[in-house]
């Protein structure tokens, strides 16, 4: 790896980010980002798994996240190339071990707008999407897939359409999860109808929580090897009212008395992007500072206002405690440290969180700490070269990240417009 030399820290901070990334000429398949002081880097290695235009890809879909499971393989949505005679061409691509693309041709399946999409150890995926073979009476639902063998399986269908909330949307963060096990979590809960459900990758799924006049919308979930099931959703609140929360949930039929909860009695209009790891820690993506008012005692109501506790708006990763008391959380960025916004995350069981946001000069790209200028893995509006290749992204989005360190981004380049799927290894 090449190394910069040390300069003052003053001068390194006082560069542009263009500059800083400039100076990075010729490294081999790697990104290197200078530090402050001794000729520290912070390390970034790219390693390129698909372009538009080749090995059998025609144009990344950029609206369904990328996914990584733990050994480093990558799938993401794509349509093919050459189209086939039918004229269906969307699929999934799964990235195999020495570069090649294995790919399940949902399309012509007659599986259609795939909205999410996750990657199990085992190479397999699961995703929502429309079942047309009958295109009188198409079905909605989720889904599992195997780009090797060319199969697809329904865990979950209804008919004509999803009968309450879609799990394959909205994104950035549909409301469709998977553990690094590959334990299957999903939502249709939309105004007390419906419910959370988890899965393993064979099914059937398990009802968790059915919705009702406590529990309502949801935005966002995530889920751990242990079956946990972390929901940012809407939720009657015995002392305050509709609030909205990121709720615990780990067993059937889980009230408010038996779960915890890494934020709650917020305002509706708080909407974190959330994810969570397997020590059961959630890492919050906000926009906009809360405070929550506690009550003693928290449950069944008519409690007495207690404590309060504020999140500024930024990426925490919390320890959810158990609902109604105060939870604890480490800070990992806010607008302070240089951020404008702050957008989807995710987290891995050594904590390491990456996080998408944006800049105050109106640039955007993924981060993995509190400085934007040492804790970048890719940025817009700036030169990098990797492998000997001069990049300039106009597009940076975050897919999945591995207990290995290794994040599966998206990129698209302002020069060429070609759309890349990259996996990163972390330093």
């Amino acid at each position: 790896m090449n190394v910069i030399p040390d300069t003052p820290c003053a001068t390194r901070r006082g560069m542009s980010r263009r500059s800083m990334l400039a100076s990075l000429a010729a490294l081999p398949l790697t990104a290197a980002l200078p530090g402050c002081g001794g000729g520290r880097v912070q390390p970034a290695d790219f390693t390129l798994i698909a372009t538009d235009f080749v090995n059998g890809v025609q144009f990344i879909d950029g609206n369904v996240r990328i996914a990584i499971n733990a050994s480093g393989q990558v799938a993401f949505v794509a349509t093919e190339l050459p189209p086939p005679a039918s004229g269906f061409s969307q699929a999934v691509f799964v990235s195999q071990p020495g570069g090649s693309l294995a790919k399940l041709p949902t399309e012509s399946l007659m599986h259609i707008d795939i909205k999410a999409l996750q990657l199990a150890p085992s190479g397999e995926v699961a995703f929502v999407a429309t079942n047309n073979t009958n295109p009188a009476t198409p079905l909605r639902g989720v889904y599992r897939g195997n780009a090797v063998a060319d199969t697809i399986t329904a865990l979950l269908e209804a008919s004509p359409s999803w009968s309450f909330g879609d799990p394959g949307g909205p994104p950035p963060q549909p409301r469709l999860a998977m553990s690094a096990n590959g334990t299957l979590a999903f939502s249709t809960l939309v105004s007390a109808s419906g419910g959370l459900y988890r899965s393993s990758l064979a099914g059937p799924p398990e009802l968790l929580r059915a919705g009702s006049g406590t529990y309502f919308n949801n935005q966002a979930i995530a889920i751990n090897d242990s079956g946990a099931m972390a929901v940012q959703m809407e939720y009657g609140d015995p002392n305050a009212g509709l609030s909205r929360g990121v709720l615990i949930f780990d067993t059937p039929g889980d009230t408010l008395a038996t779960i915890e909860s890494a934020g709650e009695r917020a305002s509706v209009g708080w909407q974190p992007q959330i994810a969570m790891n397997n020590l059961g820690q959630v890492v919050l993506s906000i926009n906009s500072s809360v405070t929550i008012q506690y009550f003693t005692p928290p449950l069944p109501g008519g409690g007495a206002p207690s404590t309060t506790q504020t999140i500024s708006a930024g990426v925490h990763r919390a320890t959810p405690t158990a609902f109604g008391l105060p939870f604890t959380f480490t800070t990992i960025a806010t607008p302070a440290d240089g951020y404008s916004s702050f957008g989807d995350v995710t987290i891995n069981d050594s904590g390491t969180v990456a996080f998408s946001a944006g800049l105050p000069d109106g640039n955007s790209g993924v981060f993995f700490g509190s400085d934007p200028e040492d804790d970048v893995v890719a940025v817009t509006g700036a030169d990098i070269v990797i492998g000997g290749v001069n990049q300039f992204f106009s597009i940076v989005r975050l897919g999945g990240l591995n207990n290995a360190g290794q994040l599966a981004i998206q990129t698209s380049d302002f020069r060429t417009t070609d759309q890349k799927i990259w996996r990163v290894q972390l330093p």
